[in-house]
């Protein structure tokens, strides 16, 4: 689940403490940066932030929706919900290849 791991960055403690015990990792990074790790970073460590990993005219659409806004679990002190994430709809080349209905 990425989301966890998104959560995991940002907090910088294990999503699933239960299973796995600890404390805090070091610093964490903010949502901005995990988003941008997740997709732009990605695509330019492959070398195709040409046409993939940010939303642009002349990119392919590739996305997710999901089930919250990520930013307003930030901003209402939510950040452990980021793992509880759920995508609704992919998007692929512009084309729904997975809706959640």
């Amino acid at each position: 689940n990425p989301f966890q791991n998104m959560e995991a960055m940002i907090t910088r403690e294990n999503p699933d403490d239960h299973n796995y015990p600890g404390g805090p990792l070091g610093e964490g990074v903010s949502l901005e940066e995990v988003i941008r790790i997740f997709t732009i970073n990605g695509a330019y460590s492959m070398e195709h932030d040409d046409v993939t990993g940010s939303i642009e005219v002349g990119k392919f659409a590739d996305l997710v929706v999901l089930n919250k806004n990520p930013f307003d679990l930030v901003e209402d002190g939510k950040v452990k919900e980021i793992g509880q994430l759920q995508v609704k709809m992919t998007v692929f080349e512009g084309e729904i290849v997975y809706d959640a209905r």
